[in-house]
C-alpha cells in the first residue's frame, strides 16, 4: 500500500494510504485511523481530503500539501486542477 503524508503549514495532519482498489485516511488531529474514503481512485481520494481539510481546519486550498519521500509532490490546487482536467 502506498502512502502520502499530508501537511498543512508544515504540520503533519495525516496520511493517505492507497492501492489499486482502496483508499484510507489517517487523521492525526482527531486520532481517527483507517477511515475508508470509499473510493479506489487516488486522485479522487486526494480531492476528498483537500475538500475535508479546507472546511474542517479551516485552511486555504494551497496550504494542503501531499508529501512523498520528504518532497512535496502536490498541493491542494494541483489536485483540484488534475480533477478538473480529468473530467474535461
Amino acid at each position: 500500500m502506498e502512502k502520502l503524508k499530508i501537511v498543512i503549514n508544515s504540520r503533519l495532519v495525516g496520511t493517505l494510504k492507497f492501492n489499486d482498489n482502496q483508499s484510507y485516511y489517517d487523521d492525526y488531529r482527531l486520532n481517527d485511523y483507517n477511515v475508508d474514503l470509499d473510493c479506489s481512485n487516488q486522485l479522487q481520494a486526494q480531492g476528498i481530503i483537500v475538500d475535508y481539510l479546507t472546511k474542517d481546519v479551516p485552511c486555504m486550498t494551497e496550504q494542503v500539501k501531499f508529501i512523498q519521500n520528504d518532497k512535496i509532490i502536490y498541493d491542494g490546487w494541483d489536485i483540484i486542477d488534475r480533477i478538473y482536467n480529468s473530467e474535461n
